[in-house]
């Protein structure tokens, strides 16, 4: 069987996506089936890790629109970015001032991020392998984003882990999400912790279909 890094030869193509009337490059995957394909079962067993950083989902566009929609609450702020992927929702908050952490659980979209940031900014990235369920340290943040994340039930209690350790006390989260019934749990759970949630609909053209995307905003008190 292949290495990711085999599957990953002569398979990346660099991207222009215009957002806002701006223009990020970012490296892609052409073939994800080959990412798959080079996943053992021992792998696979291990955690279930499907490589799904290497594709770039409606959600983290419709989030990307969102902070070029509204500067003001993201730039000169402490941002934390959970699953981050290919790194583009931080890309565009770093384009407007933010200070960005980029996080993910697998090392590959990590290298990808940091190439991605560096062909846009010409300095490095910084960047951080993360396990909700195990955050680590107590570093807070004033504002944490994620895009498209929730989607199975076994990482509602990790999500709402990582977002009461990292997430400042009156910081604020922003997750972008396709609204999948799996996920409306762990909006609940926030609510029964006194969190303040407000759902805005974002729809967004991606490859001429139309997402119904919706950006939880989410204060925490």
């Amino acid at each position: 069987m292949m290495s990711i890094e085999v599957a990953l030869n002569n398979n990346t193509y660099w991207d222009e996506i215009v957002i806002g009337g701006k223009t990020f490059m970012i490296r892609r995957v052409e073939n994800i089936d080959r990412l798959i394909e080079a996943i053992s079962d021992e792998e696979f067993n291990v955690d279930e890790r499907l490589p799904y950083w290497a594709e770039i989902w409606p959600s983290s566009i419709a989030l990307s629109e969102y902070v070029l929609e509204n500067e003001d609450e993201f730039s000169g702020k402490k941002i934390l970015e959970l699953g981050c992927g290919l790194g583009l929702v931080g890309i565009v908050l770093t384009s407007i001032g933010g200070d960005v952490l980029f996080t993910d659980y697998d090392s590959h979209a990590l290298q990808f991020t940091q190439e991605n940031f560096y062909r846009n900014f010409k300095r490095p990235a910084s960047v951080q392998l993360l396990d909700w369920r195990d955050p680590g340290s107590t570093q807070s943040f004033d504002i944490v984003v994620a895009a498209d994340i929730i989607y199975e039930k076994r990482w509602l209690e990790p999500v709402l882990n990582v977002l009461d350790k990292k997430l400042a006390t009156y910081g604020r989260a922003y997750i972008a999400d396709p609204d999948r019934t799996v996920g409306r749990p762990v909006f609940e759970l926030m609510v029964d912790k006194n969190w303040y949630r407000q759902p805005l609909l974002k729809p967004t053209t991606v490859y001429n279909k139309l997402h119904h995307i919706v950006i939880n905003r989410i204060s925490k008190c």
